[in-house]
């Protein structure tokens, strides 16, 4: 990994911690979205930031 990684190394990156999700969420507010990203366990992995 570079000093700043790529789109795509980033996205790996939280797929393989499972703080980025694929599926079907629906939010509180009504929205709908295919991702969800789980902003806590993410920073579980703050070495890689």
């Amino acid at each position: 990994m570079h000093l700043v990684p790529t789109q795509e190394e980033v996205v790996k990156l939280l797929e393989q911690t499972g703080a980025l999700r694929q599926g079907h969420y629906e939010y509180p507010n009504g929205l709908h979205a295919d991702e969800y990203l789980q902003v806590p366990l993410a920073m579980r992995y703050y070495q890689h930031a």
